[in-house]
């Protein structure tokens, strides 16, 4: 009789191991996202040299491009064709708390900043730190699914002394984003 009952408890004990496992099999199956890693792009000096340059930072490529007539703020004095790379442009930036990046080298917008997603996996937000000098909603940013709009943003503060985020906070659609201005600085890209 203790034979049979060992028998059993055996039995027992062997069937609900294989069902445990059998459970825990498939959890293995289910695949869990990595997590983004964020990435943090300072302008730099000479990170663009040239018009329509591009350059790349962790997968992330950003061309600064040249307009076209169409696209100038002001067709009449328009410098078609060139870019900007002076880091000062003549505008005085004051060092006050709401600038961290007083005396940093920044990035002047009288053309087009794109800025290629398309390479990333899991990125959800893009914050582009910018200082205005040409008027409110003169600033814009555009996200971009192929050829088609999906989002826009534009600044609400006028002032290049100041700081303010253009932010997008879904890039579940997005390959990428165009940032435009008259007269603006780029001071730092965040993707997160």
């Amino acid at each position: 009789m203790k034979s049979y009952t060992y028998l059993k408890l055996f039995f027992i004990s062997s069937l609900s191991f294989i069902l445990m496992a059998g459970s825990c099999s498939n959890d293995d199956d289910e695949v869990i996202p990595e997590l983004f890693e964020p990435i943090t792009i300072n302008i730099v000096e000479n990170m663009f040299t040239d018009c329509d340059q591009t350059y790349t930072v962790d997968n992330v490529a950003l061309t600064y491009r040249t307009i076209t007539l169409n696209e100038a703020c002001n067709p009449d004095t328009a410098q078609i064709g060139e870019c900007n790379f002076n880091p000062d442009h003549s505008i005085s930036i004051e060092v006050n708390e709401t600038n961290p990046f007083f005396g940093e080298y920044r990035l002047f917008l009288g053309t087009y900043l794109d800025i290629d997603l398309s390479q990333l996996e899991n990125a959800s937000k893009i914050r582009m730190l910018i200082g205005d000098y040409c008027g409110v909603s003169c600033t814009r940013a555009n996200l971009y699914n192929g050829s088609e709009i999906i989002n826009h943003t534009e600044n609400e503060i006028y002032n290049p002394n100041t700081i303010e985020e253009l932010v997008f906070d879904d890039l579940s659609q997005a390959d990428h984003v165009t940032l435009y201005s008259c007269e603006a600085f780029v001071y730092q890209i965040i993707i997160e």
